[in-house]
């Protein structure tokens, strides 16, 4: 059984030591004084750990970031629209850093449902995020416009993402 010294028991005493760092729930003020103003091993490890480890992040941060700024954001400022029954291509103007690209989107594409089928949605005044191919080098076109992209980020010739040919750029 406890007893009470000045309103507090003796259990009282041992939380209280066992808070202030003492031994076996006793308060030893010769430790405590030989211990203030050294840090445990684990907690420097943690610091450096931290050092290391929040400016790699922030560089994977940033890598992620800019693996997303390839695609630029155009503005149609031109489209033209023909009266033909069916038509094929549609001729846009897209502008981008003072850029014109006079270009023909694809206005019949395909897209999961085989009966139906989607068109050119590219209308003035819309800014679009689009990825330049240079040389029509991967999928045979000279832009593709829209979000749907594929598994390793870039926009695809699927769906809703209009795809382009560039017949004139002017500066």
């Amino acid at each position: 059984m406890s007893t009470r010294r000045y309103g507090a028991t003796t259990g009282d005493a041992e939380a209280i030591g066992a808070i202030a760092g003492g031994k076996d729930g006793r308060y030893s003020s010769l430790e405590n004084r030989e211990t203030r103003g050294t840090r445990p091993a684990k907690v420097m490890n943690r610091k450096r750990l931290s050092i290391v480890v929040c400016p790699l992040m922030v560089l994977m941060l940033l890598c992620a970031c800019e693996r997303n700024r390839r695609h630029e954001l155009y503005r149609v400022i031109g489209r033209t629209n023909s009266d033909a029954e069916v038509v094929y291509e549609v001729p846009v103007v897209l502008e981008r850093n003072g850029h014109k690209y006079y270009a023909k989107c694809n206005n019949i594409k395909a897209v999961e449902n085989p009966k139906v089928t989607q068109h050119c949605e590219l209308h003035v005044g819309m800014k679009v995020e689009c990825q330049f191919f240079a040389n029509r080098d991967v999928n045979g076109y000279d832009l593709i416009c829209g979000s749907k992209r594929d598994p390793n980020g870039n926009l695809d010739t699927y769906g809703e993402n209009e795809l382009l040919f560039i017949d004139k750029e002017e500066n």
